[in-house]
């Protein structure tokens, strides 16, 4: 998930002719080395018995599902506080909603996971996608893209990750050496995805703060002129 945005990155590069600052360089360093360290040292498809259709391969993965969907419940009447008429909730809820989302769509990732140790269903089956996408419109709406964007994509890695340790047990047959070396993997490309695509809330309130400043002053000329 990560390397994604070293191959957008490049590409964006390559071909819209954008410039890369050297803290992009430097991320994109660090996320290609991680996402290197984790295919060589991580975990890897087992042969694996298939579930019965319609329930859970995973023990754990049931109760993890009720609790995150609770967790989900909680975060989403936190992020409409305000429709709800608890406007006292400030600014210390503005996380809300990159975590509501992160969760969404790792727990997106919890179906398709399960799917793959299942027999095709017959039947509909549950799938948060159409969540992850009203709430990408939400933040995009609410949240600067250069804010949204990282926190969404950090919640959303570190949620894979613990997903990924504790609930599908990836790392469990792994020798130690391969563990760390997985771990540092993925800590590296978590950490050079965020220098890729950085929050930048105070320039682009500066930038905004310019231009506003440069309204005014034509502003005032005009008013010269009149």
């Amino acid at each position: 998930a990560c390397f994604r945005l070293v191959v957008v990155t490049a590409l964006a590069h390559l071909c819209l002719g954008e410039h890369i600052a050297l803290r992009e360089v430097f991320g994109i360093g660090m996320c290609t080395l991680g996402t290197s360290l984790c295919l060589a040292f991580g975990p890897r498809r087992s042969a694996s018995g298939h579930a019965p259709e319609g329930d859970f391969y995973h023990e754990k993965a049931e109760i993890y599902v009720l609790l995150a969907s609770c967790l989900l419940l909680l975060l989403l009447l936190v992020e409409h506080r305000k429709q709800l008429g608890f406007c006292r909730l400030g600014s210390p809820c503005s996380f809300a909603l990159p975590l509501v989302t992160g969760l969404a769509y790792a727990l997106q990732k919890v179906f398709n996971t399960e799917l793959g140790f299942s027999p095709t269903p017959n039947g509909p089956f549950a799938d948060p996608k159409v969540m992850v996408f009203v709430l990408n419109l939400r933040g995009a709406a609410r949240l600067p893209v250069q804010v949204f964007v990282p926190m969404a994509f950090a919640f959303c890695t570190t949620l894979q990750y613990f997903q990924g340790i504790f609930i599908f047990d990836e790392l469990t047959h792994l020798a130690p050496q391969d563990v760390a070396l997985s771990l540092s993997g993925a800590s590296m490309s978590l950490m050079g995805a965020l220098c890729i695509q950085p929050p930048l809330c105070g320039k682009a309130a500066s930038v905004e703060e310019e231009s506003s400043l440069e309204a005014g002053a034509m502003k005032g000329d005009l008013l010269c002129v009149a």
